[in-house]
């Protein structure tokens, strides 16, 4: 997913009849989340952003023309409403993210008195853009995937597992939204419980451990107008945080001695009397090169952050690599809630306490066979030598091999829609939501099948205390 192309997409939103008024981005708490990557010192330009529920909205702005892009969730239209009729803005520019009735239309039809709504429209925003990698949504799961879909303006094959009746659910609604001959994208739509053991663990990635962490802030995610997770996801965020750390400083190193050799180059320059058009140029260097110089320094501080926070949560590489020493012996010290959930979800028979709730939770019936070979170990910081491979990397082998013509599939699947044969890109929904370290596994597996891209997506970015949380409630 290009979000410099998403950027540029919202950004021709933006696009007013009367250049010489200020633009109000207007927004509720539903966009607000997914619109993280608009900002004012990108290329796209507004004044000032709002939501839709300030009192100063009702103040005189017709000195500016405002563009809302919201929800139809009923505060929303409610204000929307009243602001139409005490109108305080000079045009309103209304893009809805998701579809909306013919009784809306009429409401806001009726409600326009004094005809100062210039557009209304729908654009596919029902969803938001976690990484280049991922998605999530707050709508609900066909609705963030149709809006996805008609972004890409793709026709995909469907196919959902078999046996998981809310992954059945979501398929139908799907296709009876896409209607045309089927592309070479296939959308696989999984239940959560294909991979219950996955999101418990703990993510050794930098964007996911801070993520986990919750240690991000607007300051990490946007950097000089640059939204640093486009640039840098597939550079820094997934690396572990040593390497991470180690990569970045070598970078400002480098940066740094670049820095100081155009800024003698400049004053060499000026006391040799130079062009002034050579020291525009190095100028303009030089201010490029410290620009990248603050973004590494902004990221430098999410590592730093993330090595305090992973020593306050798991205080030694021992602790931590427990959870995946699971997979061999007995954790070290003392195991807790999650671990004994681990534990019955591998129908470990030495855990009985969790066994009956976890085949109630997470039928045997939807879990993918295999994925808890005890072979497959986590190396982390060099105490094992072989990997945990999560099952959605499992899923993606099989269906790649499987469209090649060389294995079964595993699970069992059911098309509806197209045939899987002739996929050349794949979107992975998984409903119950996705965890960063499978993020991180199907980044990798995409590096490794560079003519077979994966994107992946979800109801939510699951933590392994939120993963916890969801299977008790």
């Amino acid at each position: 997913m290009d979000i410099e192309k998403l950027s540029e997409f919202v950004c021709s939103l933006f696009e007013t009849k009367d250049k010489t008024l200020m633009k109000f981005l207007v927004v509720d708490d539903v966009t607000s989340k997914i619109m993280w990557f608009v900002n004012k010192k990108s290329k796209v330009t507004y004044n000032v952003m709002t939501t839709t529920l300030q009192k100063e909205g009702y103040n005189d702005r017709s000195y500016a023309d405002a563009i809302y892009i919201i929800s139809t969730q009923s505060k929303t239209l409610e204000t929307l409403i009243s602001h139409l009729q005490h109108p305080s803005y000079h045009s309103y520019y209304i893009y809805f993210v998701e579809e909306v009735s013919d009784h809306i239309i009429e409401m806001i039809g009726t409600a326009d008195i004094f005809e100062v709504v210039d557009s209304l429209k729908v654009i596919p925003l029902a969803w938001k853009p976690e990484t280049p990698n991922l998605f999530t949504t707050q709508f609900p799961s066909s609705k963030g995937i149709i809006s996805y879909l008609k972004y890409q303006n793709a026709r995909p094959t469907i196919v959902y597992q078999k046996f998981s009746e809310k992954a059945k659910n979501i398929a139908i609604q799907i296709c009876g939204n896409t209607q045309e001959e089927s592309d070479e994208t296939l959308l696989l739509i999984l239940d959560r419980g294909f991979d219950p053991y996955t999101p418990f663990l703990p993510n050794i990635g930098v964007y996911g451990q801070a993520v986990e962490y919750g240690i991000l802030n607007d300051t990490h995610v946007w950097c000089n107008g640059v939204v640093i997770f486009a640039n840098y996801t597939k550079e820094v965020y997934e690396m572990d945080q040593s390497t991470a750390n180690d990569f970045l400083r070598k970078v400002a190193d480098e940066h740094t001695t670049l820095s100081n050799e155009i800024k003698r180059k400049m004053t060499e320059n000026v006391v040799k009397g130079g062009s002034t058009i050579v020291l525009n140029e190095l100028s303009y260097q030089k201010k490029k090169v410290d620009k990248k110089i603050e973004e590494i320094t902004c990221l430098l501080e999410v590592t730093n952050n993330v090595m305090k926070k992973m020593t306050e949560k798991y205080h030694n590489a021992e602790e931590f690599a427990s959870y995946f020493k699971m997979h061999f012996t007995t954790p070290l010290g003392k195991k807790n809630e999650i671990m004994e959930v681990m534990e019955a979800i591998r129908d470990d028979t030495q855990n009985l306490k969790y066994s009956k709730m976890v085949d109630a939770v997470f039928p045997k019936n939807l879990r993918c066979n295999g994925l808890f070979d005890k072979k497959r170990l986590y190396n982390f910081y060099g105490l094992y030598n072989s990997a945990y491979v999560p099952g959605i990397v499992k899923i993606l082998d099989n269906v790649f091999n499987y469209i090649k013509g060389t294995e079964e599939l595993v699970l069992p699947f059911q098309t509806v829609k197209g045939s899987i044969k002739q996929t050349k890109k794949m979107v992975v929904w998984i409903e119950g939501g996705v965890s960063l370290v499978e993020e991180k596994a199907v980044y990798s597996w995409s590096k490794s099948h560079d003519t077979f891209p994966v994107l992946l997506c979800g109801n939510k970015v699951l933590t392994p205390e939120s993963m916890l949380s969801a299977f008790f409630h």
